[in-house]
């Protein structure tokens, strides 16, 4: 009887490219070929929910369905199929995940404690010589048995007589289903959770040259590393914190939030989902595996804007007198509400705000960024995109005084000098312990909360301000 022998790179071509004659008992294969639709949902925290459907011919009676081309990273007790074309005469027997994947070194690793043949080439003359030998072991290298003797290192290349049955060339589901109809074509659907997918979103803001508005486009960022591709994909992104059981568990609970078929428009369409939000795609796209890929969200333009400068006191500490603080600069912000009177009005997700604005010559130049959450439609934005240079100010205590164990008055005074060419408003806002109340100030100020007090002060050009103010603070 003639046996073939197969190499190593031979064998895994072999099981990767080709398929031998279908033989009795030989389970049927479905492969990504198949597939008419796939739906791809990405969340926030690095995993996808893929749902697809596939066109598979089932015969009469029980058998093996080998489901190939899923992502690596699935989440197996996350699947579910069903028949769309007669769900109620297809039954699911029995699921096995096959994930051991044949690779050079998994078919070392099986072949312990068994012969091989191993292949040397004299380099002067091309010969081929063969060497049999046991594998004894290959834990921090290779060990055989040869002949009598053994022997550490390199035999020679490996081949094999045959494969064995257990390996597959990408993880693979596989079941056992009973079909009580008659042989036909099933439009089978599949779903099922897989990490290593996720998004964010960016956006760029071009401040105009007065600082009254600004352009606003949105981009989201996805990143495939599923260990599958899909083609022609519907894509749906889900916006929020979806609680997980653990790591390991998966539902299918987003399942019907998934999105209808894709519209004409193209762009992303936004609807609520539970208390969450999610962001569908008006046309099919190809997600690839191992690919980033950024798609347009949203496009305003002329969208309000105010600039504004805020100084952040220290907090006090049971009213104590604080030292002299010097070259305190403002955080430099921006902020604009998210509604439709401002051009916007779709709720953002969380991602990276990057702004910039055009010099004298034209250039557009980088001038901050900050991080938002996710912002619901009619919410105030606020972006802190650095510290105000010509804008300095300094902060001390004036006075103070124990009126009794727990009670005190001081008086606090903030220099805020401006040296631009315009003038300045700028927020002073304090921050307090205690029960406290302000006696008297120079310029009359808001209690935002328990702990802050904020003054607006308007700084003429090259100019300068004094606020002053008296507190009396009770402690505990």
């Amino acid at each position: 009887m003639n046996r073939f022998l197969l190499t190593v790179p031979t064998l895994i071509a072999t099981a990767l490219c080709s398929h031998a004659a279908a033989a009795a008992g030989t389970p049927l294969e479905t492969t990504a070929k198949d597939r008419r639709d796939v739906i791809v949902t990405i969340y926030n925290d690095h995993r996808g929910l893929v749902r697809e459907v596939r066109s598979v011919s089932l015969p009469k009676g029980r058998f093996d369905l080998k489901y190939a081309d899923v992502a690596d990273k699935i989440v197996p007790q996350s699947v579910h199929i069903a028949s769309k074309t007669d769900g109620g005469a297809v039954d699911v027997i029995e699921q096995n995940y096959k994930f051991d994947v044949l690779t050079p070194s998994r078919l070392m690793e099986r072949a312990v404690g068994t012969e091989l043949t191993f292949v040397r080439e004299n380099p002067a003359t091309g010969a081929e010589t063969r060497v049999k030998a046991t594998l004894l072991a290959r834990e921090q290298g290779d060990v055989y048995r040869v002949g009598n003797e053994i022997v550490i290192g390199h035999l020679g290349r490996p081949v094999f007589a045959s494969l064995p049955p257990a390996f597959v060339s990408r993880p693979t589901l596989v079941w056992s289903l009973d079909n009580r109809a008659a042989p036909r074509a099933h439009d089978l659907e599949v779903a099922y959770l897989t990490g290593g997918m996720g998004w964010h979103a960016d956006y760029v803001a071009v401040l105009s040259a007065d600082d009254r508005e600004s352009s606003l486009n949105g981009w989201v960022t996805l990143d495939n590393n599923s260990g599958a591709s899909f083609d022609s994909a519907r894509l749906a992104l889900v916006a929020g914190n979806v609680h997980r059981a653990s790591e390991e568990d998966g539902d299918l609970a987003g399942a019907a939030g998934l999105p209808p078929g894709a519209n004409q428009g193209g762009a992303f369409t936004e609807e609520s989902l539970l208390d969450y939000h999610l962001y569908s795609l008006g046309r099919v796209t190809d997600i690839k595996d191992k690919e980033q890929k950024q798609i347009a969200l949203l496009a305003a333009s002329k969208v309000p804007v105010s600039k504004v400068l805020r100084l952040l006191g220290s907090p006090s500490l049971r009213g104590s007198p604080e030292p002299l603080q010097e070259n305190l600069h403002p955080k430099v912000l921006m902020e604009f509400v998210n509604d439709a009177r401002s051009q916007l009005g779709m709720p953002l997700p969380m991602g990276t705000v990057r702004v910039y604005k055009a010099d004298k010559a034209g250039g557009q130049q980088f001038i901050g960024e900050d991080t938002i959450q996710h912002t619901p439609n009619g919410e105030k934005l606020s972006l802190e995109l650095g510290e105000s240079f010509d804008v300095v100010a300094e902060r001390r205590s004036v006075d103070f005084k124990t009126l009794a164990k727990n009670l005190t008055e001081s008086v606090h005074e903030v220099k805020v000098r401006n040296h631009k060419d315009e003038a300045a408003s700028v927020q002073i806002e304090e921050r307090l312990a205690g029960e406290w109340e302000i006696l008297e100030s120079t310029v009359r100020g808001e209690k935002l909360d328990a702990r802050r007090q904020r003054f607006t002060v308007q700084v003429p050009s090259r100019g300068e301000v004094v606020l002053k103010y008296k507190i009396r603070a009770r402690f505990p």
